[in-house]
C-alpha cells in the first residue's frame, strides 16, 4: 500500500478497488471501515486509461477530505484486483548454438512409399534465420521390372536455410533448400553385375516443422516436399526400367536437443 500524501497527519482512509462483472468498483472507506464514497467504472479502454480514471476519483475525493481535515487515503489492493493485472508474457527461450534433431518419417510418391530415419543439425545464421543439414535414410523400396524383383534404399543429404517464427509454445521453421544422395541397390550380384549405387539428381526440398519447445525433449512435427530437377529422370536402379518418381512428399515426427546447454 502507498499513501497518496504521506506527510499528512492522522489515520488514513482506505481507497479500495475490486472487480465486478465487466466493471471495476472503487470505494473510499474511513479508518473505522465506514463507506465514504463509491463509484463503479466500466472496463473500457486501455489499462492506462483505467488507471487515470481511478486517479481522477482519488483526487476528487481527496479535495473533499481536505475540507473535512481528514488524513489522505491509503490505496488498498485486495486479491480480486489481480484479475486486472496484465498477463505475464510467455518466457522466450534463448536459441541454442546447435540443435540436433532425430525423427522418423514416411515418404510417398506416385508409385511407392517407404519409411525412413532423419538425422539433422541446425545452427543460427542471423536473427530468425538458420542453416540446417539433414541426412535422410530410407528403408528399402521394392519394384518389379525385367521379370525380377528389385529393391533399393536411398541415402540423401539436404542443405537448407530456414526461417523461425515463435507462436506461443511453438517454434515454426520454414525451409527451402537443395538435396542429393545415392540410390543403393540391394539385389544380389548375379542379378545386377557392376555398380550397385546411382547418384540421385539434384532435388529442391521445401517444408515446415513445428516444435513444442516447452517440453524437455522438444517434440516436433514436420512435412516436406522433394522435387527432382533433372528433366530426363533415370531409373533408380541402373540397367533396369524401374520407373522413377519426380516428386515425393514426407511426414515426420521427432525430437530436438539443444547442444550448448542453454535449453
Amino acid at each position: 500500500m502507498h499513501e497518496l500524501m504521506p506527510d499528512d497527519p492522522g489515520p488514513p482512509d482506505g481507497l479500495i478497488f475490486d472487480g465486478a462483472a465487466g466493471a471495476l468498483r472503487v470505494r473510499l472507506l474511513s479508518p473505522e471501515g465506514q463507506l465514504r464514497e463509491e463509484k463503479t467504472l466500466e472496463l473500457r479502454g486501455s489499462c492506462d486509461e483505467l488507471a487515470d480514471a481511478v486517479a481522477t476519483l482519488a483526487v476528487t475525493w481527496r479535495s473533499r477530505l481536505q475540507s473535512q481535515n481528514v488524513a489522505p487515503p491509503v490505496l488498498l489492493v485486495p486479491p480480486l484486483a489481480q484479475e486486472f493485472e496484465a498477463p505475464e508474457a510467455a518466457p522466450v527461450r534463448a536459441p541454442s548454438l546447435f540443435e540436433l534433431s532425430l525423427g522418423l518419417q514416411t515418404v510417398s510418391g506416385i508409385k511407392r512409399w517407404a519409411p525412413g530415419f532423419l538425422l539433422g543439425v541446425q545452427m543460427p545464421l542471423h536473427g530468425a534465420f538458420n542453416l540446417g543439414l539433414t541426412l535422410d535414410f530410407s528403408a528399402p523400396r521394392v519394384a518389379f521390372a525385367n521379370d525380377l524383383r528389385w529393391s533399393w534404399m536411398q541415402v540423401a543429404l539436404v542443405a537448407a536455410p530456414s526461417y523461425r517464427m515463435a507462436i506461443r509454445d511453438l517454434y515454426m521453421d520454414t525451409m527451402l533448400g537443395l538435396g542429393t544422395g545415392f540410390n543403393i541397390t540391394l539385389n544380389s550380384a548375379e542379378q545386377l553385375p557392376g555398380r550397385r549405387s546411382r547418384l540421385v539428381p539434384p532435388t529442391v526440398v521445401g517444408g515446415a516443422r513445428w516444435t513444442y519447445w516447452r517440453a524437455s525433449a522438444s517434440p516436433w512435427f514436420g512435412i516436406n516436399l522433394s522435387v527432382q530437377l533433372d528433366p530426363q529422370l533415370a531409373s533408380p536402379v541402373e540397367g533396369t526400367n524401374v520407373p522413377p518418381e519426380r516428386w515425393v512428399m514426407g511426414v515426420a515426427l521427432g525430437g530436438t536437443l539443444g547442444l550448448d546447454g542453454d535449453r
